[in-house]
């Protein structure tokens, strides 16, 4: 039996090892959704200001139309970032320690019905969670294009200008 619950012991490891690596996983497309938002709203600004000085030589229209595109820039990476932040809204941490110390603690076989049930809820909670960082992937991607469209398009209205 001492066999078994080794084997379980290293299941239930590789288990949190995986759980702790997607945590790891989906920090980084929040924190990629985050600067990308960050660098786009600070180069679309920059941009939409080059556009407006005087040495720029625009004309109010286009000024308007570089400000209002700079603000959409904005608002859809506000957007995005919202998004990659809401996936993980029903994010799964892990099982219940209360439920657990009433629901094992007194059973004679506790200890190997104890690892089951935890190597069942993280697997069962990965694959749940695997939804999240896949959905945040995709926003940042998506992010991302749109982004770099956007930015490529303020760039050539200024060099058009110039």
């Amino acid at each position: 039996m001492g066999l078994v619950i080794e084997v379980r012991e290293e299941i239930l490891r590789q288990v949190v090892e995986l759980r702790r690596k997607q945590d790891i996983r989906l920090a980084a497309q929040q924190r990629r959704s985050a600067i990308l938002g960050g660098a786009a709203i600070t180069l679309g600004a920059l941009i939409s200001a080059v556009v407006a000085s005087p040495t720029a030589k625009a004309t109010s229209g286009q000024v308007i139309a570089a400000g209002i595109f700079a603000v959409l820039l904005a608002l859809a990476n506000g957007v995005c970032w919202y998004g990659v932040y809401a996936a993980a809204a029903k994010w799964f941490d892990g099982p219940d320690i209360d439920k657990l110390t009433k629901r094992f603690s007194n059973r004679n076989d506790g200890h190997r019905a104890l690892l089951d049930h935890l190597i069942a809820v993280h697997n069962d909670h990965h694959g749940r969670n695997e939804l999240a960082v896949n959905s945040a992937r995709r926003i940042v991607a998506i992010q991302v294009i749109a982004t770099f469209v956007a930015l490529s398009l303020l760039v050539g209205a200024l060099l058009a200008l110039g």
